[in-house]
């Protein structure tokens, strides 16, 4: 039934708008479009057993590329969290329309 909803609903290529602001090993770990579709061509019972081995290839994968997705997002908030607290003033440079306004 997933497969089935997922296959009419279609999401934009994962990761597409953040290909460059990842770690090189991150981005790489994010299925292809094509990869993606080919888990949800056909929903017949018997190709749907066939399968399994590829969809939890993409599960493990889709679960690396969350992880690194998430540790990306905690080193870029634990550098902006030490540049504030060095220099609190740095935070106006950060903000649109605030800058020289500190």
């Amino acid at each position: 039934m997933d497969l089935v909803v997922a296959s009419a609903a279609r999401p934009d290529d994962l990761g597409a708008g953040m290909t460059f602001s990842l770690p090189v090993d991150v981005a790489l770990e994010v299925p292809r479009p094509a990869e993606l579709q080919r888990a949800l061509d056909g929903t017949d019972a018997g190709r749907e057993v066939g399968v399994l081995p590829a969809l939890r290839d993409l599960d493990a994968r889709l679960a690396r590329y969350e992880e690194g997705v998430e540790q990306a997002l905690r080193r870029v908030t634990d550098r902006l969290v030490e540049r504030v607290a060095r220099d609190p003033g740095a935070m106006t440079e950060l903000l649109p329309g605030t800058a020289g306004h500190g």
